[in-house]
């Protein structure tokens, strides 16, 4: 992930000529999983057909391969390859979202 061509201030740490920047953050994802609009209770989830556990480990795949991997100018539009690839791999997922701050010294 690279990060270059920002806007600069007069307050700016780092010249804009340096594009070899360290990218520090912790990354919160939380999903929605589309069910059905019956009453549900933990006895019935399995009659769902709905394999939460792949979905999980599929996100966290997806989110470490696509995020270490993917080529791009701008943390969002990583972030936004991230959260269609788990959309079009996994039919049950309605909505995904990242949260990824800035950690600073």
């Amino acid at each position: 992930l690279s990060i270059h061509s920002f806007p600069t201030r007069r307050s700016s740490d780092l010249p804009a000529a340096v594009d070899d920047r360290i990218f520090s953050t912790a990354v919160d994802c939380s999903y929605t999983i589309n069910l059905p609009s019956i009453a549900l209770t933990k006895a019935a989830l399995p009659s769902l057909g709905i394999n939460f556990d792949q979905i999980s480990k599929s996100v966290e795949t997806t989110t470490l391969e696509v995020f270490a991997s993917h080529n791009s100018a701008s943390v969002q539009a990583t972030l936004y390859h991230m959260c269609e690839k788990i959309i079009k791999d996994n039919k049950e997922v309605g909505e995904v979202t990242y949260k990824l701050p800035n950690k600073v010294r």
